[in-house]
Protein backbone atom coordinates (compact mmCIF):
# COMPACT_ATOMS: atom_id res chain seq x y z
CA UNK A 1 0.00 0.00 0.00
CA UNK A 2 1.53 3.32 -0.62
CA UNK A 3 1.87 6.48 1.78
CA UNK A 4 2.99 9.68 1.95
CA UNK A 5 6.97 10.12 2.67
CA UNK A 6 9.09 12.93 2.86
CA UNK A 7 13.01 13.01 3.29
CA UNK A 8 14.42 16.46 4.14
CA UNK A 9 17.87 16.30 2.46
CA UNK A 10 20.82 18.16 3.90
CA UNK A 11 20.93 20.71 1.07
CA UNK A 12 17.65 21.91 2.03
CA UNK A 13 15.13 20.60 -0.28
CA UNK A 14 12.13 18.22 0.76
CA UNK A 15 10.92 15.38 -1.12
CA UNK A 16 7.59 13.88 -0.64
CA UNK A 17 5.26 11.46 -2.54
CA UNK A 18 3.05 8.47 -2.87
CA UNK A 19 5.15 5.67 -2.43
CA UNK A 20 5.45 2.29 -1.55
CA UNK A 21 9.23 2.51 0.15
CA UNK A 22 11.20 5.10 0.76
CA UNK A 23 13.96 3.70 -1.86
CA UNK A 24 11.03 4.73 -4.47
CA UNK A 25 10.97 8.41 -3.50
CA UNK A 26 14.53 8.14 -3.83
CA UNK A 27 14.02 7.07 -7.62
CA UNK A 28 11.82 9.98 -7.96
CA UNK A 29 13.75 12.76 -6.53
CA UNK A 30 16.60 11.16 -9.02
CA UNK A 31 14.55 11.32 -12.05
CA UNK A 32 12.99 14.47 -11.68
CA UNK A 33 17.09 15.70 -10.67
CA UNK A 34 17.52 15.31 -14.13
CA UNK A 35 15.73 18.49 -14.53
CA UNK A 36 18.17 20.68 -13.21
CA UNK A 37 21.21 18.53 -15.01
CA UNK A 38 22.02 16.11 -12.55
CA UNK A 39 23.70 13.21 -13.59
CA UNK A 40 22.62 9.31 -11.29
CA UNK A 41 25.81 9.54 -9.54
CA UNK A 42 25.16 13.17 -8.34
CA UNK A 43 21.65 12.94 -7.60
CA UNK A 44 22.43 9.77 -5.39
CA UNK A 45 25.62 11.79 -3.71
CA UNK A 46 22.94 14.40 -3.00
CA UNK A 47 20.32 11.78 -1.62
CA UNK A 48 22.51 10.22 0.53
CA UNK A 49 24.66 12.92 1.76
CA UNK A 50 25.94 12.72 5.44
CA UNK A 51 25.12 8.92 5.82
CA UNK A 52 28.53 7.39 5.77
CA UNK A 53 27.55 3.44 5.42
CA UNK A 54 25.23 4.44 2.20
CA UNK A 55 28.50 6.80 0.97
CA UNK A 56 31.01 3.52 1.43
CA UNK A 57 27.87 0.70 -0.54
CA UNK A 58 27.86 2.78 -2.78
CA UNK A 59 31.41 4.67 -3.66
CA UNK A 60 33.57 2.61 -2.04
CA UNK A 61 36.95 4.02 -1.93
CA UNK A 62 35.77 6.30 -4.67
CA UNK A 63 35.64 9.26 -2.00
CA UNK A 64 36.91 11.84 -4.05
CA UNK A 65 34.13 10.92 -6.74
CA UNK A 66 31.32 11.13 -3.76
CA UNK A 67 32.30 14.53 -2.94
CA UNK A 68 32.76 15.75 -6.63
CA UNK A 69 29.69 14.60 -7.48
CA UNK A 70 27.73 16.07 -4.21
CA UNK A 71 29.64 19.04 -4.68
CA UNK A 72 28.76 19.39 -8.64
CA UNK A 73 24.97 18.28 -7.77
CA UNK A 74 24.74 20.63 -5.04
CA UNK A 75 25.52 23.58 -7.07
CA UNK A 76 22.88 22.61 -9.94
CA UNK A 77 20.56 22.47 -7.50
CA UNK A 78 20.98 25.95 -5.86
CA UNK A 79 18.19 27.61 -8.18
CA UNK A 80 16.04 24.81 -7.42
CA UNK A 81 12.80 25.26 -5.20
CA UNK A 82 13.27 24.19 -1.47
CA UNK A 83 9.93 21.48 -1.56
CA UNK A 84 9.31 18.93 -4.57
CA UNK A 85 6.52 16.75 -4.75
CA UNK A 86 7.11 13.47 -6.72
Amino acid sequence: MKQQMSKTLPCGITVSGDVYALVQLSVKFQIKARAYKLDNSESLAVWIEGDKAKVKAYFGSRIDDYHRDLDSGKTKLQSAPKIWNV
